[in-house]
């Protein structure tokens, strides 16, 4: 694996905010990390399921309470004013920036599929100029190489330990969202005692009781990811699980200011 010397450093991995079902309290915290970082942030991630999409989901054809006129339009204008734009105006200038979708972008594909004269007008990669603006963009299903580290968004794994699905099917150490919680598996290699395998379920920065789930327990939990990467690629990753608006990392409290 090639490892790219120019990515040591502190990246931030941020997966299924669910615009426009966004957790503002784990939201505003991340944002506080970013900004009082105790090291500047050398990469930015949005690592899936940015968007809800309800309003396109197939899930909802027959559920038109869930496709409210003008739906698609609202969140695009919002993610933008909300969330791109302020992480852009935080983020340093030489960041990294990552956009990796997942399935729920995916809808926006299936919509363009169905509906081929939309093309060009709805994918939100186009409407943002993500290229222009510096974002290295990963279509669903591609993944991005941190140091060692494979950050997906995780809808190719299976089971109820996806984190074990993660090293055996890329056979590497893997960071993902999409099911909104944490998790670890470490693949242990016979051949290499040093090296490791480690797949981390990350958590979510999405409101952790959606409609669907009919006030059913989970195991969803509100976060990001931090990741510390060296020179040789190796890394560390932390989760930033964020408990009534705040989170603590190395001494320092982030976050709780305008929480609801």
């Amino acid at each position: 694996m090639a490892i790219k010397k120019n990515q040591a450093g502190l990246w931030v991995l941020a997966f299924d905010l669910h615009y426009p079902k966004l957790h503002k309290p784990s939201f505003n915290a991340m944002m506080d990390f970013i900004k009082y970082s105790p090291a500047p942030i050398r990469g930015f991630v949005f690592g899936g399921d940015m968007f809800d999409n309800a309003s396109i989901s197939h899930h909802n054809v027959r559920r038109i309470i869930f496709r409210e006129p003008g739906a698609y339009a609202r969140d695009t204008r919002g993610f933008e004013q909300t969330v791109l734009s302020p992480i852009e105006n935080l983020l340093p200038k030489n960041a990294s920036r990552v956009w990796i979708n997942g399935n729920h972008e995916h809808w926006t594909r299936q919509l363009v599929e169905e509906n081929p004269e939309l093309q060009g007008t709805v994918e939100r990669e186009e409407i943002y100029n993500l290229a222009e603006r510096g974002w290295d963009f990963r279509d669903t299903g591609e993944s991005f190489n941190i140091g060692k580290l494979l950050v997906i968004h995780g809808e190719t794994l299976k089971g109820g330990n996806h984190s074990k699905s993660a090293v055996e099917m890329y056979a590497q150490s893997v960071a993902y969202g999409h099911y909104h919680t944490v998790q670890r598996f470490t693949k242990i290699l016979p051949h290499n005692k040093s090296d490791k395998w480690v797949g981390h379920a990350c958590a979510a920065l999405c409101e952790t009781n959606p409609v669907y789930l009919r006030n059913a327990p989970t195991a969803w939990l509100n976060g990001f990811a931090i990741v510390e990467v060296d020179e040789e690629g190796n890394f560390n990753l932390y989760d930033a699980i964020v408990t009534k608006g705040k989170f603590r990392f190395a001494g320092k409290v982030y976050g709780a200011k305008n929480v609801k």
